[in-house]
């Protein structure tokens, strides 16, 4: 719905949907919330570059899950927090260990692809 605004924003020249059990080629990533948006890398960044941009989102996050699970391993918390609160961290905590997951994906086809231009 909201394609035409996208489009004029980012500058983009198309937007397309993949199929869910498509794989992407490797691509740039961005994570909002489920959606993962994907910038096709070829001709366009130094995959280099973008696996230590993966790399520093990954230790953002870890920084940010540790004290969750810390939190959720803690017997006294699961017993003495409100249960509102603690299924908010349970919450939070798997939203942050999806897009880990995501970017530790990313971070492998990086790697990969790293890896097939230095044969090339």
């Amino acid at each position: 719905t909201h394609r035409a605004l996208l489009m004029q924003l980012s500058k983009l020249s198309e937007i397309s949907w993949l199929a869910e059990n498509t794989h992407p080629p490797a691509s740039a990533t961005g994570l909002v919330g489920d959606l993962h948006c994907l910038v096709p890398l070829a001709g366009l960044i130094d995959p280099q570059a973008e696996l230590d941009r993966i790399q520093k989102a990954l230790i953002k996050l870890e920084k940010q899950i540790t004290p969750l699970e810390r939190r959720m391993q803690n017997p006294h918390y699961q017993t003495q927090a409100p249960a509102a609160v603690v299924e908010k961290t349970r919450k939070d905590l798997d939203a942050l260990q999806q897009q880990h997951q995501a970017l530790k994906s990313k971070q492998t086809e990086m790697q990969a692809l790293i890896k097939d231009n230095l044969h090339d």
